[in-house]
């Protein structure tokens, strides 16, 4: 498990860009994230285990990232701030209740590794009649964590795949169904 050291989670989640051959670049998580992406919405159940392992522990890494507090500063200001940009612990990340005081900002290569790694979690979901319950645990987890980084593209996601959530998810177990509570929650106060 590359996850299990703290030396084999950074190469994982390493996102400099590197070149791939003369015409592409790429990074170590974004290859992370197309193997988790692919593995999710396999037809292998043991590809889906690992793809939803590998998600899930993308998605609980502490993330670096800026936090703004909105009512400071405002986008001009931006670029003359001092910000420190550090791991922000996912207690915080996931514990923030009040998103009109302050804005999590990560680097692009995240979100759009958050955004790639949603949609392969929506589309397990819609795929999947009945999953277990594991897996679905680490999936809803791997989104709530996400809807506190990048809500709007969630939502987008969402209505991108076309899912039900609240038929598809809800029902399965408590964890299931409090960590679709918090989702729900997350993306309503987002929309506001």
């Amino acid at each position: 498990n590359a996850f299990s050291s703290t030396k084999g989670s950074e190469w994982v989640m390493y996102g400099s860009p590197w070149s791939l051959d003369a015409d592409h670049e790429t990074s170590n998580v974004r290859i992370a994230a197309k193997v988790a992406g692919f593995s999710m919405v396999s037809y292998t159940p043991s590809l889906q285990e690992y793809g939803s392992a590998l998600i899930y522990n993308i998605a609980l890494k502490e993330t670096k990232a800026l936090l703004v507090p909105k009512n400071k500063y405002t986008e001009e200001d931006l670029p003359t701030v001092q910000l420190p940009y550090s791991s922000v612990p996912n207690q915080d990340i996931m514990n923030s209740t009040d998103s009109s005081a302050t804005q999590f900002v990560t680097l692009k290569v995240y979100n759009d590794v958050a955004a790639e790694l949603s949609m392969a979690v929506l589309k397990y979901i819609k795929k999947t009649k009945s999953p277990p319950e594991e897996i679905l645990y680490r999936c809803m987890r791997s989104l709530v964590k996400f809807a506190h980084i990048i809500p709007s593209d969630i939502m987008s996601c969402v209505a991108m795949v076309q899912v039900d959530l609240d038929e598809l998810v809800v029902g399965h177990s408590d964890r299931v169904d409090a960590e679709m509570a918090t989702l729900r929650s997350k993306l309503v106060k987002s929309k506001q």
